[in-house]
């Protein structure tokens, strides 16, 4: 189990409500070990706001 909410004010921060981080782990979970993983859109907008996106394969 992974338990982002002991990890203090910034996970709290990025993480605020379980959906916002709950399908990553779904989808990291159907990872072969043969696929690539890039982070897509992982810029701070507005120095604040970040839309970071994950693609596998």
């Amino acid at each position: 189990m992974v338990q982002y909410t002991i990890l203090g004010r910034a996970a709290a921060l990025s993480i605020p409500t379980p959906e916002h981080y709950l399908p990553l782990l779904y989808t990291l979970g159907l990872k072969k070990e043969k696929d690539k993983t890039t982070f897509l859109n992982d810029r701070m907008q507005l120095g604040a706001i970040s839309m970071t996106s994950v693609k596998l394969g």
